[in-house]
């Protein structure tokens, strides 16, 4: 599978009132069509056109961000092309698919959905990676193997 095209159709965020203590935080992803398409330019493949829906839902209706668009993937593989449009019938992608478009779709909107999230004054739906200090306590599991002197070497006098 090769990714050929990622777009937006749509865009929206929207908090409706200040987030409380209890808010669930719900991520989606659905493929809403599967289209073949047909192009002269890819004669050593299929092309087909995914679109997808990626909501991240802040409840009980405190706040909601949602994409719409397309991915456009080429198959080389005409017997992996049939069973993709097999599938489809029934409205499921095969895992060969389905994970590997579920994890662009991931990569590409998470960081736009941080960015509207921040703008719109909501936390991020994916923990943010913190520094906390380490104990003293050499018998605490987390602090074993650790260096205990953080420094940045400039150069190469110790």
């Amino acid at each position: 599978m090769k990714i050929i095209g990622f777009n937006y159709d749509k865009v929206y965020a929207k908090k409706d009132k200040e987030i409380s203590k209890d808010v669930k935080i719900i991520t989606n992803i659905d493929i809403l069509e599967l289209q073949k398409k047909q192009d002269n330019f890819f004669k050593n493949g299929d092309l087909f056109e995914l679109k997808y829906n990626f909501t991240i839902d802040y409840s009980p209706k405190i706040a909601k961000i949602n994409f719409e668009g397309v991915v456009i993937i080429l198959i080389d593989d005409k017997t992996l092309s049939e069973k993709i449009e097999e599938k489809w019938i029934d409205k499921l992608l095969i895992e060969d698919i389905r994970i590997p478009l579920f994890n662009l779709i991931f990569s590409k909107l998470n960081v736009k959905a941080m960015e509207l999230e921040e703008d719109i004054g909501i936390p991020t739906h994916i923990p943010s990676p913190r520094v906390v200090p380490v104990s003293n306590d050499p018998n605490k599991e987390e602090d074993k193997g650790k260096n205990k002197k953080d420094k940045v070497r400039n150069n190469k006098e110790d």
